[in-house]
């Protein structure tokens, strides 16, 4: 028997709620009420950094000895709805990396994709995690590659589609599960090599794949990368 749609997005931010180290102290009289609070999650796709700390409204959204590091995901905690200020910093050196407000709304969820080191250099985007129907999954892509024009093509049993990026971040659209879906990612001058990567849709899944670009270590040259995430 399938899930209700609205217990996925209950049940995250009732988690958030408990677990979230940026809700003070006085949220715990508020567990009862959900509604009050947004759930917000973030990507860093910023080159070269490591171990930053991301602040909303003063408070720090990573959890003791978490990393926040190139290519990594904070998964949704919980924050005060309103006007609030996103920091992304870090201490050794102690720098800025990003800078800025967003309105956020209760109960709603979002994500933020840091992609620069400019001090607005990331997206916020307002998430739609209403849980697909039963049979499909639910996907999204997310493009943080600048100055290069990225190629998208996918392939879900036999549908085979392209996807071009008119936004950084699409919208979630559902599509069938329990077959390989088959995703490859390349730049359109064909000056990076392509990354291909194979993934199971599971039944009533959601997914947001992120596509990044790093530099190599050793060549000192640029390769696309493609990281996915995926709730529950």
């Amino acid at each position: 028997m399938s899930i209700p749609k609205y217990i996925i997005s209950f049940t995250i931010l009732v988690f958030c709620l408990i677990t979230s180290s940026c809700s003070k102290d006085n949220a715990l009289d508020e567990l009862d009420a959900p509604g009050s609070f947004a759930g917000v999650s973030a990507f860093n796709a910023i080159g070269g950094s490591d171990s930053l700390e991301l602040m909303i409204a003063g408070q720090v959204v990573n959890r003791d000895g978490e990393i926040f590091s190139e290519g990594t995901n904070l998964a949704y905690r919980t924050v005060f709805p309103g006007e609030q200020a996103i920091e992304l910093k870090s201490f050794s050196p102690n720098a800025i990396y990003a800078k800025g407000k967003h309105h956020f709304l209760g109960s709603k969820f979002y994500s933020i994709f840091f992609w620069g080191k400019g001090s607005q250099d990331y997206y916020v985007s307002e998430d739609d995690i209403l849980q697909p129907k039963d049979g499909f999954a639910k996907i999204r892509f997310v493009n943080l590659v600048q100055g290069l024009k990225v190629k998208l093509d996918y392939k879900n049993q036999s549908s085979v589609q392209s996807h071009s990026f008119t936004t950084p971040i699409s919208n979630f659209v559902e599509v069938k599960q329990g077959a390989n879906m088959e995703l490859s990612v390349s730049s359109a001058d064909s000056k990076l090599a392509a990354v291909e990567e194979k993934v199971w849709l599971q039944n009533q899944a959601i997914y947001t794949f992120v596509i990044y670009s790093v530099l190599n270590k050793e060549t000192k040259q640029p390769e696309l990368k493609l990281q996915q995430i995926k709730l529950p």
